[in-house]
C-alpha cells in the first residue's frame, strides 16, 4: 500500500480551504521513522503544527511546518522515511522537508486548485508530485526518475457526476495507477500501468460509501474499499482471493474520518476511523487462525 491518506478526506480539505473554512485538526498517517509501521500524526492547518507519535519508541514530537496547506506527507527522497510536506491549493506550491537531507526545505509548483494525489508512479522508490483536476478530469504527474518531467492522463469527459480520485497499485507492478471512483453508480475507473494505461471500469462493491485504497490481504496489490459512516461498516475486495469482505465496527460512533495505514508492519493495510483524538484501528491479520479466512482486531488509541 503506497498511500497513507484518504483522498475523500483530502477533498474535504480542498473544499474547506477554498472557502476559508479550515478544519481544526486533520489526521495524517505515514511511516516517519522508517521501521515499516505507520505512525499516527495530526496536522493543524491554522498553526501549521504537525504532531507525530512514533511507533518505534512511542515518542511524541511536534514541529511547525506549513500553515493552511493540505498535508501530503510521503517519502519523496527514497530513504524509507516519510517527509513532512504540504500543498498550497491557492498557489500550487508544494513544500517538502526532506528527512534524508536533515529536513531541509524543498519546493516546487504544480497545478493550483487541484486535488493532490502523490505516489510512486515510476517505481523508483520516490514519491512523485501529482494532482487531479476534477473539472477537466486530468491527472498530472511529475516523475522524479526523469527530472520531474510532466505526464498527463485524462479520464473520459463523458464520465459525469462526482468523481473521486483513488490512486493505488492495483496490478502489483510497484507503480501507482491513476484511478477514480464514481459514487453515484459505484464504478471504479482505472488506468493500469501494467496494461499500458488502457481505461477499464469495474463495479466492485456498489454505489455510495467513502472510497479507500489499500493492500488488505498483503498480496502486493492494492484493493478498492468503501466505508459507510452511517452503518459503521467497511467493505473491501481481496485481489488474492477474489472475494469481498464486509466488517462491522461496533462501539464506534457514526461518522469520523477514515484513513489507511499498516500500523503493525505485517504487510496488510489496516483501517482507521478517527473521531477527534480517538484512533479506532482495525488490525488485519495475514495469518488468520482459520486458513482462507480473514481475522481482525479493533483497538482504540487516544492521541495526545
Amino acid at each position: 500500500m503506497k498511500l497513507g491518506f484518504s483522498l475523500v478526506f483530502v477533498m474535504s480539505i480542498v473544499i474547506a480551504l477554498t472557502i476559508n473554512a479550515i478544519a481544526t485538526v486533520m489526521p495524517v498517517s505515514a511511516d516517519f521513522d522508517g521501521d515499516g509501521k505507520t505512525d499516527m500524526a495530526t496536522y493543524i492547518p491554522e498553526t501549521g503544527k504537525l504532531t507525530i507519535s512514533l511507533s518505534s519508541n512511542g515518542e511524541i514530537g511536534s514541529d511547525y511546518i506549513f500553515q493552511n496547506c493540505i498535508p501530503v506527507t510521503a517519502d519523496y527522497d527514497g530513504d524509507h522515511k516519510a517527509d513532512p510536506a504540504g500543498y498550497d491549493i491557492k498557489s500550487g506550491k508544494w513544500t517538502i522537508l526532506l528527512s534524508g537531507n536533515g529536513y531541509a526545505s524543498a519546493c516546487g509548483y504544480v497545478p493550483k486548485e487541484a486535488i493532490p494525489v502523490p505516489g510512486n508512479y515510476d517505481s523508483d522508490g520516490k514519491t512523485d508530485l501529482a494532482t487531479f483536476d476534477e473539472k477537466s478530469k486530468t491527472w498530472t504527474i511529475f516523475l522524479s526518475s526523469i527530472g520531474y518531467e510532466e505526464r498527463k492522463f485524462q479520464f473520459p469527459l463523458g464520465v459525469g457526476g462526482t468523481i473521486i480520485p483513488c490512486p493505488g497499485d492495483f496490478d502489483g507492478d510497484d507503480k501507482i495507477d491513476p484511478s477514480v471512483y464514481i459514487p453515484e453508480i459505484g464504478y471504479w475507473v482505472m488506468m493500469l500501468s501494467g496494461n499500458e494505461y488502457i481505461i477499464q471500469a469495474e463495479l466492485y462493491i456498489g454505489p455510495g460509501g467513502t472510497p479507500l485504497v489499500g493492500d488488505f490481504d498483503g498480496d502486493g496489490k492494492d484493493e478498492p474499499a468503501q466505508y459507510n459512516p452511517e452503518s459503521i461498516s467497511w467493505d473491501f475486495m481481496s485481489s488474492g482471493r477474489n472475494i469481498s469482505i464486509s466488517t462491522w465496527m461496533w462501539n464506534i460512533k457514526p461518522g469520523g474520518s477514515p484513513i489507511i495505514g499498516d500500523y503493525d508492519g505485517n504487510g496488510a493495510s489496516d483501517l482507521t476511523i478517527v473521531n477527534m483524538n480517538l484512533w479506532h484501528v482495525i488490525f488485519i491479520s495475514t495469518d488468520p487462525p482459520i486458513p482462507g479466512w480473514f481475522s481482525s482486531q479493533l483497538i482504540t488509541f487516544q492521541f495526545p
